[in-house]
């Protein structure tokens, strides 16, 4: 299976900000509002290729012969996602699924994955919200909190440094 739910920004950007700045005004937490987006680096090379991604079969490849790497010329099992690979973005996307699943604490519930859920167990009205775009997030919080301990943090810890834009 190669699919992959993405989210269209465009319509995120008009639609989840206009309901989070109306949730925000309504439960007099606009001061905490946060909208932010982040890359994840080398998203296709996070992830190991299992051999059901392959119909079990071993996956061989040539290194090119001018790759400064000991192994260039010699042929190589393929043993993670790789980009170019039509199996990579599905792979990338239940990983990524599963480390959501982990910052939250939960199973993600949402319709195809995407985007993904997280309100606070003590005060419901805390909220984050993050649709992806392949390895793009665009997220909105309602609390700092989340968005650094959870959120930042949770995804930084899995994918080390990332690219970041946030605006309070």
């Amino acid at each position: 299976d190669t699919y992959t739910p993405t989210s269209d920004h465009p319509t995120f950007a008009l639609l989840g900000v206009a309901a989070y700045y109306a949730k925000a005004i309504k439960t007099d937490t606009l001061s905490n509002l946060i909208h932010f987006e982040f890359d994840v680096p080398d998203a296709f090379l996070q992830e190991r290729l299992p051999r059901s991604a392959t119909g079990g079969e071993q996956l061989i490849m040539r290194l090119p012969h001018n790759l400064p790497n000991r192994l260039a010329g010699n042929w190589v099992e393929v043993v993670g996602a790789i980009y170019g690979l039509k199996q990579s973005n599905a792979i990338f996307a239940a990983g990524f699924t599963k480390t959501m699943g982990s910052i939250t604490h939960g199973p993600h519930t949402a319709p195809d994955a995407a985007p993904f859920h997280y309100s606070d167990p003590d005060n419901p009205t805390l909220k984050c919200t993050i649709p992806m775009h392949v390895d793009d997030g665009q997220g909105l919080c309602i609390c700092k909190r989340i968005y650094d301990d959870r959120v930042k943090h949770g995804l930084t810890q899995r994918y080390g440094d990332m690219t970041w834009r946030a605006e309070a």
